[in-house]
């Protein structure tokens, strides 16, 4: 396993025997709009979804929010209020560049209001970034500005 993710999932391992009582009945929706990325080879979404078993996916970390009474899910459209009326944690992940979406979903100044609004209401928002040449950080930095959080376009 990756050393990062292995910190990753140490840090939730910590978090989480303490947090128990809050994420009891949590909604944790894992965005699956604006990293949206196909297989060329199976037709099918892959890649950072709580389904993908594989070292690219985010099945032990559901299990992981599951076993503490979370309620997981993809959030497979553009969120609007009504997405985040059912949500406590969000989670965007690697937003897609042109070179693994032909048709990327942005993050638009309309989506970062909302998720924004819904953050200063108590909402837990979580962004990760992989490098510059698999995540589009332009708009990605339109919310996570909003925060005082600017990604670097790095590899």
């Amino acid at each position: 396993m990756d050393a990062r993710l292995r910190h990753l999932f140490a840090v939730m391992l910590l978090i989480l025997p303490q947090g128990t009582a809050l994420l009891s009945q949590a909604r944790v929706g894992l965005d699956a709009w604006y990293n949206h990325e196909i297989s060329k080879t199976t037709g099918q979404s892959y890649h950072y979804l709580w389904t993908d078993t594989a070292m690219s996916g985010f099945s032990r970390w559901g299990e992981i929010f599951r076993s503490q009474g979370a309620v997981t899910e993809q959030e497979e459209k553009a969120p609007t209020s009504s997405t985040f009326n059912k949500l406590d944690i969000y989670i965007i992940v690697d937003p897609d560049t042109t070179s693994e979406n032909p048709s990327p979903h942005y993050i638009t100044s309309r989506d970062a209001r909302i998720i924004e609004r819904w953050v200063r209401k108590g909402g837990v928002l979580v962004l990760m970034g992989n490098d510059a040449l698999n995540c589009e950080f332009t708009h990605l930095n339109r919310l996570s500005g909003r925060f005082g959080i600017l990604f670097n376009h790095v590899n």
